[in-house]
This record gives C-alpha cells, sequence and structure tokens, in this order.
C-alpha cells in the first residue's frame, strides 16, 4: 500500500504520526480508506500539533475509516469555514464524520470543534469499542452566521451511534437545529457502553425529540 509521512513521525507510541495541515487530514483519510482500509494506518497513532482550518467542501476528503488506534487533538481545533466553493449535497455530508467508526482499543483525545458545522459533521459516526474523551464542540457568533451549529435530520454533535466503549469528558458549547427531527447535543443513541461525566450547555431547537446528552436509549 502507498506510504504516507505525514508531517514527522513514525506512527509509534513514542513518536506518533504528526497531522497540522489540511493535507495531512486528506492523506489520513486515504490512508485509512478504500483500497488501504484496515492498513497499519488504522491502527497507528497520531497527535494534532496545531489548528487546522477546514473548507466546508472539503469534508468528504478528511473522513478517517475504521479506527483502532490513537489519535490525540491536544486542544488544538478542528475549524471549519465556508470557502464559497459549491458544497456537498446533505446526502453525501448529512452524516459525516472525522472517523467513521472507533473500535477496538482505539482512543480520540482532546479534539475541538469549531466554525461552521455544515450538515451534521460530527467526531465518530459509530463507537463500537475504545474511548472518546475530552473532547469540545463551541460555537461563536457574529452578525451573519450563528457557528459550530448543526442542520440536518438527524444530528448529534460527538457521535451518532454508541454500540459500546466509552465517551467521557466531553462537552457541547453550541446551539444545535434538528429541523423537526431528532437532535441532541452528544449522542445520537446508545445500545451499548457508557456515557459519563459529559455535559451540555447548548440549546436545541426544533427538534422532534430533544436530549441533552442522549436522544435514544
Amino acid at each position: 500500500f502507498p506510504q504516507f509521512s505525514f508531517s514527522g513521525g513514525n506512527g509509534g507510541e513514542d513518536e506518533p504520526y504528526i497531522i497540522n495541515t489540511l493535507q495531512d487530514l486528506k492523506d489520513f483519510h486515504s490512508a485509512t480508506t478504500g483500497q488501504n482500509a484496515n492498513s497499519i494506518y488504522n491502527f497507528s497513532n497520531y497527535i494534532q500539533t496545531s489548528d487546522i482550518y477546514i473548507p466546508i467542501s472539503e469534508i468528504p476528503n478528511i473522513q478517517i475509516g475504521d479506527f483502532y488506534g490513537h489519535f490525540n487533538g491536544k486542544g488544538y481545533s478542528l475549524d471549519f469555514y465556508d470557502s464559497g466553493l459549491e458544497l456537498p449535497s446533505f446526502d453525501i455530508i448529512g452524516n459525516s464524520s472525522l472517523f467513521r467508526t472507533i473500535r477496538g482499543s482505539g482512543r480520540v483525545d482532546s479534539i475541538v470543534i469549531s466554525g461552521l458545522n455544515y450538515g451534521g459533521f460530527k467526531i465518530a459516526s459509530v463507537i463500537y469499542s475504545g474511548v472518546l474523551s475530552r473532547c469540545i464542540n463551541y460555537s461563536q457568533q457574529d452578525s451573519v452566521t450563528v457557528y459550530a451549529n448543526i442542520w440536518y435530520g438527524s444530528c448529534s454533535c460527538f457521535v451518532d451511534q454508541m454500540q459500546g466503549g466509552v465517551m467521557e469528558n466531553c462537552i457541547n458549547y453550541a446551539d444545535i437545529y434538528g429541523l423537526d427531527a431528532l437532535g441532541s447535543a452528544l449522542c445520537q443513541s446508545i445500545s451499548g457502553g457508557c456515557i459519563r461525566n459529559c455535559k451540555n450547555y447548548g440549546n436545541i431547537y426544533n427538534a422532534v425529540v430533544a436530549a441533552g446528552i442522549c436522544t435514544i436509549v
């Protein structure tokens, strides 16, 4: 399979791959999906070392595949903005996430989501096992746009489904607009696993079922 060097590192625990540019995220996507799915990159260690600014038109190109490794965002942000380019359709982006799934002993820590959240982008679609910890979603407001809000039929800030594993110490500050659908701050549904010490400080609007932490248990 192709070799990816990212911005440094070798993927080991003591020298994780360095993620600090949009191109690093796009390479992370390429290294863990398609013909490279379940490669060594799905099981490696990564560290984010700077804020990364991401045009929302690039969201389909940054989704990481099934993840069994360790990603430490170090509290740096993934900051989404509208570049003015044609946006992906909701059919493509509606259930998109940074990680397709978290599995095995996978661990994702300390990611901050900021900027304009288009179509319900979240950190993981499904947690089967492993840990999602210390992640933050927050909003800012100016005279034009309310940032980090989610406009999609089924919306949550961090995870769509928990079927196992742990989500802990995650905080949402964003308002959520469910457009007459399901809306929750942290997790859409949980059929296994554990949510602990997570908090929501945002408001939920226009949701058929609204919940601060999880909509369906």
